[in-house]
C-alpha cells in the first residue's frame, strides 16, 4: 500500500514540474488545463491514492465488522491478511506499467496502439484491483455481496426492533 502512494508523490512531483512550464508558456489554453500529461494527474496522482485508500479502508471495515469483537477470545488475522497479497502486487504492476505507457506517449509522442497497449494493462489492473477487494467482502464477510450491494444485509438475530438503531425503545429505563 505504502508504495501506491509513493508512486503518487512522485507523480505529482513530476506532474507539477511538467504543469507548470506548461502553464507559464500558455496558462490559458485548453490543451494545458491539466497540463502536458493528464494521464500523470489521473492515473498517477488520483489512481494510486484512490487504489491505497481503498486498500486500508475496505479490508478495515470488512475485519472491524468481522472480527474485531473475537479479539482476545480466537485468533483472528491481521487486516492485511483479508485481502491477497500476489493480486495486490499484480495490480500494482499492471497499472504502474499502464499508467507510465500512457504518460510515454503523451510526452514522446509515440504511436497510437502503444496507447491501446498501455490503457489495456492499466484496465486489467484495476479490474484486478476490484477482484482484490471483493473477494475480501466475500471470503470475510457475514453477508452476500448481492446483500452488501443492495444495502439490505440479513443479520442474524434481527427481530425488527429499532431501539438500537435510534427508534423508540420497548424497555423501561431508570
Amino acid at each position: 500500500m505504502l508504495a501506491r502512494y509513493a508512486v503518487a508523490a512522485a507523480a505529482l512531483a513530476a506532474w507539477t514540474v511538467a504543469t507548470g512550464r506548461a502553464w507559464l508558456t500558455d496558462p490559458l489554453a485548453d490543451a494545458t488545463l491539466l497540463g502536458p500529461t493528464s494521464h500523470l494527474l489521473v492515473f498517477g496522482v488520483v489512481g494510486f491514492v484512490v487504489i491505497g485508500t481503498l486498500y486500508h479502508v475496505v479490508p478495515f471495515v470488512v475485519w472491524v465488522h468481522r472480527y474485531s469483537d473475537r479479539l482476545g477470545f480466537e485468533p483472528v488475522p491481521m487486516v492485511d491478511d483479508l485481502y491477497d497479497d500476489r493480486l495486490a502486487t499484480a495490480d500494482f504492476c499492471l497499472v504502474l506499467v499502464g499508467a507510465a505507457g500512457l504518460v510515454a506517449v503523451d510526452l514522446l509522442e509515440l504511436p497510437s496502439p502503444l496507447t491501446v497497449v498501455a490503457g489495456t494493462l492499466a484496465t486489467l489492473g484495476f479490474a484486478l484491483f476490484a477482484a482484490n477487494l471483493s473477494l475480501v467482502v466475500r471470503r470475510h464477510s457475514p453477508h452476500s455481496v448481492l446483500e452488501i450491494l443492495l444495502a439490505r444485509p440479513e443479520t442474524e438475530g434481527s427481530t425488527g426492533d429499532t431501539a438500537d438503531e435510534g427508534g423508540p425503545s420497548t424497555g423501561t429505563t431508570r
